[in-house]
């Protein structure tokens, strides 16, 4: 029987999002919603700000929907933040020594 030959090198796989870390939705809803309540803006005035209804707002804020970035930029402004502030996933914590 004659060799088969080798097959092509595999190309090298894609990094995996770490599973610890919260998807971007996840960190940009909480982020938001932080935001927001601090500056005392409850979902209704944020929805009527950014011409969007209370219920997206809800889901966004609960990491349910993904947002276009010119949606995320309205939103973050609407809070006094930038959106690149609402993208950052948390700080880790140290672990106690």
């Amino acid at each position: 029987m004659p060799r088969m030959p080798k097959p092509p090198p595999r190309a090298p796989k894609a990094a995996q999002a770490d599973p610890a870390l919260p998807s971007p939705q996840v960190v940009f809803g909480a982020n938001l919603r932080a935001a927001r309540l601090k500056a005392g803006i409850t979902q209704i005035s944020l929805a009527a700000a950014v011409q969007t209804t209370p219920q997206y707002v809800q889901k966004i804020e609960a990491g349910q929907k993904n947002v276009t970035l010119a949606t995320a930029e309205a939103l973050a402004n609407a809070v006094g933040r930038k959106a690149k502030d609402l993208l950052a996933p948390p700080a880790a914590k140290k672990p106690p020594e």
